[in-house]
């Protein structure tokens, strides 16, 4: 996918509860507004990560514009689309073919590049119980 005119690697990560961009991408995007976020975010040690805000971004598949809201954080390297994102636009990925379809149009064939990665992140948002 294309943010303002740039390609931008992707990693779709079903196991992933939140969509996640690095900090790196919005400091990058000087137009990209961040606001504040209250969600709380830990990696699948328990570890906490970091978030800076959040941010709502126009990613591009050839002409059409998917508008994502994502958590940003300097502790991750590469955006992250969780199930939110993947349940949100409707995604199918077809594991035979290696095709995946977003919001019923064919999108991207799959292909293995680079190292082998495994991640996870668990999401907890701060929430005001009235008495």
């Amino acid at each position: 996918m294309k943010l303002l005119g740039k390609v931008i690697q992707f990693l779709m990560d079903s196991g992933c509860e939140a969509t996640l961009v690095p900090k790196t991408l919005t400091d990058r995007f000087r137009r990209v507004k961040v606001q504040p976020a209250a969600s709380r975010v830990w990696a699948a040690n328990d570890t906490p990560i970091r978030i800076n805000g959040e941010v709502r971004l126009p990613f591009y598949i050839e002409d059409r514009c998917i508008w994502t809201t994502a958590l940003v954080s300097e502790n991750i390297e590469e955006v992250m689309l969780g199930s939110d994102w993947l349940q949100e636009h409707e995604c199918v990925w077809d594991f035979r073919s290696g095709n995946i379809s977003i919001d019923g149009r064919s999108a991207v064939t799959t292909t293995q590049r680079g190292n082998i990665k495994c991640r996870r992140v668990f999401v907890q948002e701060c929430q005001e119980i009235p008495p």
